[in-house]
């Protein structure tokens, strides 16, 4: 039985008289009802806290979950066992979504605190163990759940300290998840703010990454410990794959030892805060797959990226007074070298700031050097400064002195760049001298590739484009050269000056699928061009091309249009006052082209005959070196006269082509001196019809050229001006070569008139045969001329020169038909005349050079006249004498000399020996007469007369009536 203590006893009998018995007793009444409010008040309080003691856990379990999702963690579940003054118990707290692997979940958890140390922030002791830790890992960031692991904008760190008395993890379990696989970090250990504590972590991954970037079959060891007031201290050790663009590469090894002080200064207060790591890392064998993204850029400027690569590094990194910096304090503290001999440094002055980050201020400094090439080798240095949320600013400097590679040769140059740079958006202007003396690319070697350039930079990374801008001028290149698998070409002051539009404008790009894209947009052009590709060349000035140029990864596609130049093509052929457009296209060393040539002046042909230049319009394409070709020639003032179409092999310098041309009748607008200068002063006035083909076949950077020739019913004024009219001149020829000349065989032609108006020549034939010896060989070209022929017989006329001898032979003609041609009134004669008449022809202009007419036998000269007789009676005896035995001459040797101009005056020598009737002694008569007749007055001179013996025919029958023909008019007599 409970015995209650004496004083209880009595304070339960108080209550009972004062508060529960009646009284009306007014100092009574007043105690007992203020004792009464009194006790139902505290009562009522007991009660409430008796309800919140009761209820405590589940309160804190709802504050403690309602912070948390404020926090962004989703779903949260925790089990509170124990709640005191001094510590909270929970076992299973989790959070995440529902499912059977939530992102954050701890078996056990205990958090000790003193109420009045928490209000100083101090927890007494942490423990933590089963810990499960799944971080989601993607493009936007670290997650638990949704709640991202590093908030977006972090508030401003506590100024008031935060300490744990002490920290226990075991068997902490954290698990970095993404696309690619999970990284797992197993961590345990245990900090004592009195004696310290010590922390190990192990790592290790299948494979895990993030975008392109992963780990493969990586183990790592962390180990530190950490001093009672704070300070911590460890090391790294691991090796792992390096993995990128999706290949991994295994023995890379990395290794870290950090330290720092006042660890609470490093999570609240960063003004004090202080850390340090310093690290190195190094793979034997690492590819550097991370520029082969951009490989395809690179391999137009520098060759092929290096496969495989030995990295080194080490570093210096420092978290001190609320700063981020990264800084240098060896010579060279990063390192990067490549199988080829290729190494790039880090560096600064020892103890110089590479990289400082601070919330309001970031910046970035750093000297690099380019080593390990077969000479000096290159520097730099790049500075980024950011202040608060305004763009990046960017000034770096790239120097070198000659670099020489298997692969690249440059001289010594200097680039700037300047700018800004907002997020993945850059916008700069850069200065560049240098250039490369020897580029190997794909297919092609490029060298002399010198310039000095000013330009505008911008793009945006993420996008993968930018755009480089030539604000002004052009771009010129003194003497470029490329050399290819099919030829090498030389340029002198090459420039790409700006299209119509405006501004040189390169838009460089890259797809997702790493398609380097580049796009422009100008003109063109060079002093000299020199080209050998295989058994071709081209000299010359090449035209302009204006033209919009596509690169997708190794093919360049370019639209053209090309005007002017003038190449010379083997020696043989000029090309000149281009104009066309097409496309060209060039991939793995081959060059590929089509298109149309609205005009293509062809000049000095190398033929025997000179031809005028010859315009050429139509459509061509060259693909693995072979050109094809076909289109119209035409002369220079736009009359077609013929088709052209073949194909040529730029390697072997071997080809066809064919010309097929017709003329119905030549006129004013078309002359054959039109495609033939030399005809030019020949032949003038033609008509008549013409046709033929030329088969042209090149070999060895030569031209074998043959064809047939067709001419009917071919009429003209001359050859020269001594000929009025040649007409009816028709010929079928064959040509083996044209160059040299020479024909198949014998060929004929037919001449029906050569008309020089005193003297015509009739009904000819002419067997001619061109043996290839720059020679026209003439077997017989033969006319009836005064009862005997004119021609040539078994002559050769050279072709080589502007100087054309024609031999002409004179073959028994009859002095009587001679005579009375000549109708000079009393002379008459009988005899046979043999001899030759060269005639030479040179600029349009014919002459005889030393022709001699001789008298085959004896002949009789009789001239009778009255003239002749006035002449005699005034000369006086031996005059007299002369001209009395002309009256009647028997000649017994008779010699004529011809020089002059056909179109001036001729001189005549005659020589006579014989002896004359007429006169008394009879004696033996010599006649040595030198006679000047002008040919062009004597023609123009008969032309008159018989103009006017048509006048007085005309008057006759219109006088009488009657209709006379030229000739029966010419009979009639004085008086009829």
């Amino acid at each position: 039985m409970t015995h209650w203590p004496k004083w209880w006893y009595n304070v339960v009998l108080w209550v009972r008289d004062v508060i529960l018995r009646p009284s009306f007793e007014p100092s009574v009444v007043i105690v007992r009802a203020a004792l009464r409010i009194l006790f139902a008040v505290g009562g009522g309080l007991l009660l409430v806290v008796a309800a919140v003691y009761l209820s405590r856990i589940w309160i804190a379990e709802a504050y403690i979950r309602s912070a948390l999702e404020k926090r962004g963690f989703e779903n949260v579940a925790l089990h509170i066992t124990k709640l005191g003054v001094n510590g909270i118990e929970i076992e299973n707290f989790a959070s995440g979504k529902p499912d059977n692997h939530p992102p954050l979940q701890i078996g056990a958890m205990r958090v000790d605190w003193n109420l009045g140390a928490l209000q100083h922030g101090y927890i007494d002791a942490l423990v933590v163990s089963d810990v499960s830790v799944s971080i989601n890992q993607t493009d936007a960031g670290l997650f638990i759940g949704d709640a991202p692991l590093i908030p977006t904008h972090p508030a401003t760190p506590s100024q008031t300290n935060f300490h744990l008395g002490r920290v226990s993890l075991d068997n902490a379990n954290i698990e970095f998840v993404s696309a690619s696989g999970t990284a797992s970090v197993l961590v345990a250990g245990d900090y004592d703010r009195g004696t310290g504590g010590r922390f190990d972590a192990d790592l290790s991954t299948a494979n895990y990454g993030w975008q392109t970037h992963a780990i493969q079959n990586a183990v790592a060891t962390v180990s530190a410990t950490v001093t009672p007031d704070l300070a911590f201290y460890g090391r790294i050790v691991s090796s792992a794959g390096l993995v990128v663009s999706e290949t991994g590469y295994p023995d890379l090894t990395f290794s870290a030892e950090f330290s720092g002080a006042d660890l609470t200064a490093l999570v609240n207060d960063r003004e004090n805060a202080n850390a340090e790591m310093v690290f190195s890392a190094s793979a034997p064998f690492v590819a550097l797959d991370s520029l082969a993204t951009y490989a395809q850029t690179l391999e137009l400027f520098a060759g092929a990226v290096p496969s495989e690569a030995a990295i080194t590094a080490t570093g210096h990194v420092y978290y001190k007074s609320g700063v981020f910096i990264l800084e240098n304090k060896q010579p060279d503290y990063l390192t990067v070298s490549t199988d080829t001999g290729l190494a790039l440094g880090l560096s600064a002055p020892v103890g110089s700031r590479l990289v400082e980050w601070s919330p309001l201020i970031k910046y970035l400094n750093f000297n690099y050097a380019i080593a390990g090439l077969k000479a000096s080798p290159a520097d730099g240095s790049v500075t980024l400064v950011r202040s608060g949320t305004e763009p990046w600013t960017i000034d770096s400097l790239f120097s070198a002195s000659a670099w020489n590679d298997t692969d690249f040769s440059l001289v010594p140059g200097r680039v700037t760049y300047s700018g800004l740079i907002d997020g993945f958006k850059i916008d700069g202007d850069t200065l560049f001298t240098g250039g490369a003396t020897r580029l190997r690319t794909n297919n092609m070697v490029l060298s002399n590739l010198l310039l000095d350039g000013e330009f505008s930079i911008s793009g945006d990374l993420r996008a993968r484009e930018g755009f480089v801008t030539v604000p002004k001028g052009c771009i010129t290149v003194k003497q470029p050269q490329a050399k290819t698998t099919n030829g090498t070409f030389d340029f002198a002051d090459a420039k790409f000056c700006p299209p119509t539009t405006g501004p040189i404008v390169l838009r460089v790009s890259q797809s997702a699928d790493n398609e380097f894209t580049l796009d422009a947009d100008g003109v063109l052009s060079a002093s000299n061009f020199d080209a050998q590709v295989g058994e071709t060349t081209f000299s010359g000035k090449p035209p302009e091309a204006a033209l919009n140029l596509k690169v997708r990864n190794r093919t360049a596609v370019a639209e053209t249009t090309i005007s002017g130049g003038r190449l010379n093509f083997n020696d043989r052929i000029n090309f000149s006052r281009m104009t066309g457009g097409g496309q060209a296209i060039y991939r793995e060393g081959d060059i590929m082209m089509a298109g149309d040539i609205h005009s293509l002046t062809l000049t000095d042909l190398a033929l025997p005959v000179t031809f005028s230049p010859l315009v050429f319009s139509g459509a061509f394409s060259l693909r693995e070196a072979a050109a094809l070709f076909t289109g119209g020639l035409a002369t220079p003032s736009g009359r077609e006269f013929s088709n052209l179409e073949g194909m040529y092999d730029l390697k072997t310098g071997t080809g066809q082509a064919k010309i097929e041309f017709g003329l119905s009748n030549f006129n004013s607008v078309i002359q054959p001196a039109d495609i033939l200068p030399l005809l030019k002063g020949l032949v003038e006035n033609a008509a008549g019809e013409a046709d033929g083909e030329i088969f042209i076949d090149f070999a060895g950077g030569g031209i074998q050229s043959g064809g047939n020739f067709a001419l009917k019913d071919f009429t003209f004024n001359g050859p020269t001006r001594a000929v009025t009219q040649t007409a009816g001149l028709n010929l079928d020829a064959d040509f083996e070569s044209l160059s040299p000349f020479k024909t198949n065989g014998v060929q004929t032609a037919t001449i029906d008139l050569i008309d020089l108006d005193a003297l015509k020549l009739e009904n000819g034939e002419v067997y001619f045969e061109a043996p290839g010896d720059d020679t026209l060989r003439i077997q017989s070209a033969v006319w009836p001329w005064f009862g005997g022929s004119l021609g040539i017989y078994e002559g050769a006329i050279p072709l080589n020169g502007r100087i054309v001898t024609i031999p002409l032979e004179v073959k028994n003609i009859d002095m009587a038909d001679l005579f009375d041609f000549l109708d000079i009134n009393g002379l008459s004669g009988e005899g046979r005349l043999d001899g030759r008449l060269p005639i030479v022809v040179e600029d349009g202009e014919a002459r005889i050079e030393g022709g001699s007419l001789r008298a085959s036998g004896v002949g009789i000269i009789e001239y009778k006249s009255i003239a002749l007789e006035n002449a005699a009676n005034s000369a006086g005896d031996a005059g007299k004498l002369a001209f009395d035995a002309l009256s009647s001459f028997e000649f017994e040797r008779l010699e004529l000399d011809v020089d002059g101009s056909l179109s001036g005056e001729i001189q005549i020598g005659v020589r006579m020996e014989g002896n004359s009737d007429a006169v008394v002694s009879n004696a033996g008569i010599n006649y040595n007469i030198r006679i000047n007749a002008p040919i062009l007055g004597l023609r123009e001179q008969y032309q008159a007369q018989q103009e006017e013996k048509r006048k007085v025919i005309d008057e006759l029958s219109e006088r009488y009536g009657v209709e006379l023909e030229f000739g029966e008019a010419e009979k009639l007599q004085p008086g009829e």
